[in-house]
Order: structure tokens, then sequence, then C-alpha cells
């Protein structure tokens, strides 16, 4: 049975019962507006599990209860393969998401999928930080990290957890977080599966090139400081991640771009994206967030 779950039927019991307690002074005001807040979030996590089919609203801020997004779970597929990098703690959970916006969603709205909304918990109650791994699936998880007032957006975040994982937490505001449960074999598997050798050398333009010899990297161009910089590889292209060049910084941006400038980053390439159907710079990073990068940009372009 498919449900929707709404931030403001989540605080409703919490609020009736503050409301019946309050003896209606100005005394007793105060601490049940702080009590309904500690309701809030502790009432969405007491609620029942979400599973494939059910769906959950994000509110445009934490004091609102004014709908910016709306997401459905398409499917949840445990112990799913990720073709670009292994599990690092036991397993991917693949979540595939649909997320719709409103027309006239709040301007000063965010995506809570910009930031790191998931945990991970198990049967004995043992709970931890849960990482999208945004290189999987041709990183369609950047789709969900934007706003898109009036259309939706599809997605798949993989998961990196602990083997024994039952259970997963989407934090969608300070106040509201929902629990989605992780139950084994799903019905559709995620769209990256774990290449056989025959498929990934039609894919992957470095593999094509395996048994050549590798060219020496390219010098950096008029102007560029040689020690600024990293050196990237000709082999190196495709999803790679870029050759560093000794302690060279990784330069480019976060943000979008014209909101900062290229500068030097405190962060470390993943891999680059592929050139045949993503910007020319598209980076992700090892902490499973994404930008632009200088070494990235030169990469892709050859």
């Amino acid at each position: 049975m498919k449900r929707k779950l709404g931030f403001s039927a989540l605080i409703l019991a919490g609020a009736v019962a503050l409301g019946a307690c309050s003896s209606g002074g100005d005394d007793a005001a105060e601490p049940a507006t702080s009590a309904q807040s500690e309701a809030t979030y502790s009432t969405s996590e007491a609620a029942p599990a979400l599973g494939k089919g059910d769906s959950f609203d994000v509110p445009c801020s934490g004091d609102d209860d004014t709908t910016c997004m709306t997401v459905k779970i398409n499917d949840i597929v445990d112990d799913a393969h990720c073709a670009s990098t292994e599990s690092k703690k036991g397993k991917f959970v693949a979540v595939e998401i649909s997320a719709s916006m409103p027309e006239g969603a709040d301007d000063g709205f965010t995506s809570p999928f910009r930031s790191m909304p998931w945990r991970a918990s198990t049967a004995d109650n043992k709970i931890n930080n849960a990482r999208a791994e945004v290189s999987c699936d041709d990183g369609s998880y950047l789709n969900l990290m934007d706003e898109f007032p009036g259309y939706s957006a599809d997605g798949t975040a993989f998961l990196d957890v602990s083997k024994d994982t039952n259970m997963l937490h989407f934090k969608a505001t300070n106040e509201v977080s929902y629990k989605i449960k992780v139950e084994s074999g799903g019905e559709a598997e995620p769209s990256s599966q774990e290449p056989t050798n025959e498929a990934s050398s039609k894919n992957d333009p470095a593999q094509e090139r395996a048994g050549e010899a590798a060219q020496p990297a390219p010098q950096p161009k008029s102007g560029t400081d040689s020690g600024g910089q990293q050196q990237v590889n000709p082999n190196n292209q495709g999803g790679d991640a870029p050759q560093n060049a000794g302690d060279a910084p990784v330069v480019g941006i976060t943000q979008a771009p014209g909101v900062e400038n290229p500068h030097p980053l405190d962060k470390t390439v993943a891999s680059c994206g592929d050139p045949s159907n993503q910007q020319p710079g598209t980076t992700y990073f090892t902490d499973g967030t994404t930008g632009w990068t200088q070494q990235c940009a030169s990469q892709m372009a050859q």
C-alpha cells in the first residue's frame, strides 16, 4: 500500500497533546513552543518506516508547514552494485528516487540532497552517517541536488553502509526526518551494474587503450605554473581521476559558476565526469561532493 507522509501530519499528535496540557496563560506559552519543536523531530522519527512506493514532503523551512519538495521512493535495492567503486563499509543500498517541486516554491529553499541527509542504522540501534556515492549510476544523484520549481527530477542514491544495515534515515530539515526500511531484494536492479570486461572496454575509452603504451603527460600551457597544476595523462579519460603532479593543489569551484572564482580547493578528486554527456570540468570528490576543476576540464577536453 502506497503512503504519503507529510510533516504536518507528523506533528499533529504532538501539537494536540501540547495544546491540551497548556493552561492558556502567558507563562505556559514559551515552554509549549520549545516542547513542540522537540516533538516535531522525534515524532517524525517515531512514524512508521517508509518503503517502496511511499512518498514524503520536505518543508520550505524548519518552522514552515509549506511543502517545497515531494520525494517518492521508487525502489530500494539492498546490496546493489556500483560500477565505479567498491563499498568501503560493506555494501551499497540503492534508493531510486523521484523528486518534484511546486511551481511557486520558495526562492530561498535549498534541496536537502545538497547536504549529507542520510544516516543508516542496524537492528542493535547503531547509527552512522551514510555517504551517497555520486559517481555511481552516471551521477544521476546530482539531479536531486538542484532546485527545479515546477519540474521533477530522478536520481539514485547509492549509500555506502554496513552489511547489517536495516534502516535508513533521511534528514529533510533540522526538525523533520524520515525512516526508510531496508529489505533484501528490490524488484529492479540499479542501472549501474558491475560491467563485464567486454562492456567496460566498449564504454570506457581508457580501458580500450589499456594495452597501449602510456604516453607522456602534456606540458602545461603557456602562462601556467608547472608546479601549481595537476599534470593530465591523455590515457586517463572517461571518468578516471586526473594524475597528480606531486602535491599540486586541486584548482576549481564547488558552487555555481559566477558565485565564486576558481581557487585551490582542500579536496581530493575521485574521478572526472564523462565527456560524452557531461560538461567539461565536472568533478567528483572523495568526500561525496561535486564541482568543477581545471584539471578535469583539461582532461575531458582532450
